[in-house]
């Protein structure tokens, strides 16, 4: 299962619900979920790196990668209408933004998160 999962507006990429959602505690979280059950869900992105494709050519680039077996085990799904992949994350990576095509935006870490299909936070996205 992935974990954590916070409960985000629904309609909407965020805020999510719980104000301090970056070192809000599993427990709490668990709460959260329930009492806004019917919430956008997102992946809090702490033991988690997402390969995010911004554009065509990025995502062909990730595509060919996969092809060729050169990416490590992963989970897949459709993260705000895009085709995403989450990796395990090195430790001490920092987010990366992208500047110029092919932009291949890279998120990791406790400030950051990113919404997941709804659900994912029942069961595991698909894993390689």
């Amino acid at each position: 299962m992935l974990s954590p999962i916070l409960p985000v507006r629904l309609g909407e990429k965020g805020p999510p619900y719980i104000k301090e959602w970056q070192t809000e505690s599993l427990g709490n979280l668990a709460f959260a979920n329930k009492k806004f059950a019917h919430s956008n869900k997102g992946l809090r992105l702490d033991s988690y790196l997402v390969l995010d494709p911004d554009d065509k050519p990025a995502a062909d680039i990730l595509d060919r990668m996969d092809q060729k077996g050169e990416l490590p085990p992963r989970y897949h799904g459709s993260l705000g209408g895009d085709e995403d992949s989450g990796l395990p994350a090195p430790p001490g990576l920092q987010p990366v933004k992208p500047m110029q095509s092919p932009k291949l935006e890279l998120r990791t870490g406790m400030g950051q998160y990113v919404l997941v299909p709804p659900a994912s936070s029942e069961i595991s996205l698909s894993v390689d």
